[in-house]
């Protein structure tokens, strides 16, 4: 037979761990772990982790910015710390790192803009989303989602002036765009 069932208990909270949390102090008998997901809940800071290998030095920021693992950090870590700086990390595979912004685009999503660029001109030379569709040979739900994601990017404010483009040449292009 297995095991015997036994009921886990939960312990409550109590006032005075609260307040310890609150002070940045890890309560006595409660896990970090446990300590960062109250504090979470709560609203509250982290507490500082009770080894406090956690911290990362601006030395060691700056290191990684410059794409290098610093001493004492797996790359796994170099990931997720770059990630929450606004960084894109690679791991190249061989202990080394690639650091990238995470505000440029990513090659598919610029071409999936360029396209949507294409199919917003045509929909202001006064082409209803059936007639684009029909044109370029899509659904008018793609071409409708397609042009809203174009006109809700920063870029669709500077290109808005009329195009002196044709229909036919802009079908062209996204053609050309899709192969």
């Amino acid at each position: 037979m297995g095991k015997p069932f036994k009921k886990r208990e939960y312990r409550h909270w109590t006032d005075p761990e609260i307040d310890d949390l609150r002070h940045g102090k890890l309560p006595e008998g409660r896990s970090y772990p446990q300590c960062c997901m109250k504090a979470l809940a709560l609203g509250l800071p982290r507490p500082p982790s009770p080894s406090g290998r956690h911290m990362w030095l601006p030395e060691e920021i700056a290191e990684l910015k410059k794409g290098k693992v610093p001493a004492g950090r797996t790359v796994n870590a170099c990931i997720a710390r770059g990630y929450s700086l606004g960084l894109r990390v690679i791991d190249l595979g061989n202990g080394e790192i690639k650091v990238e912004s995470l505000h440029n685009e990513p090659p598919s999503r610029c071409s999936m803009l360029a396209k949507a660029e294409i199919l917003s001109r045509m929909r202001d030379e006064g082409l209803t989303y059936t007639q684009i569709a029909d044109l370029v040979g899509v659904s008018k739900q793609y071409v409708c989602d397609m042009v809203h994601k174009f006109r809700s990017t920063p870029k669709y404010a500077k290109s808005k002036e009329k195009s002196n483009d044709r229909v036919g040449k802009l079908v062209q292009e996204f053609n050309e765009k899709n192969n």
